[in-house]
């Protein structure tokens, strides 16, 4: 029986630093990843959309991006989002809540990464809050 991988908790900031609902931009262990709080709970997924790769948030904690920001040299963010007010931010319907691509509008669950479009899920990572710190655990 093979043995579990080791995980490793990486400090992400402090709860304060992570506006509820709004998501936020972090990089740890050099994943690009999108941090959303919800009330008391923290959830991290995949920053890129993997429809056309759209990024989810483009400021990090404590950051809000201006319309004069450079955008990501990677993949073309759509103009919207380059503005603080277009932040990413968590939508609830029911016990389902959601980020939406910036681009094209496609919700993806903050919890499992699913989306409508099965092929589209992304990846979610565990979040630990304890006390004046936010890990994310890999």
């Amino acid at each position: 029986m093979a043995e579990p991988t080791p995980t490793t908790d990486h400090p992400i900031g402090a709860p304060g630093d992570f506006p509820d609902g709004v998501g936020v931009a972090v990089t740890v262990a050099g994943l690009d990843l999108l941090v959303v709080r919800d009330g008391e709970a923290f959830h991290a997924l995949s920053n890129r959309c993997p429809h056309k790769g759209a990024r989810f948030a483009l400021d990090g904690p404590g950051e809000a991006r201006g319309a004069d920001s450079t955008t990501d040299s990677m993949t073309a963010d759509p103009p919207a989002a380059t503005t603080a007010d277009a932040r990413c931010r968590l939508t609830a319907d029911g016990d389902e809540k959601t980020v939406a691509c910036p681009w094209h509008g496609l919700p993806f669950d903050v919890e499992t990464g699913a989306c409508p479009v099965p092929r589209f899920g992304l990846g979610t990572f565990e979040v630990v809050a304890d006390g004046d710190v936010v890990s994310v655990r890999l």
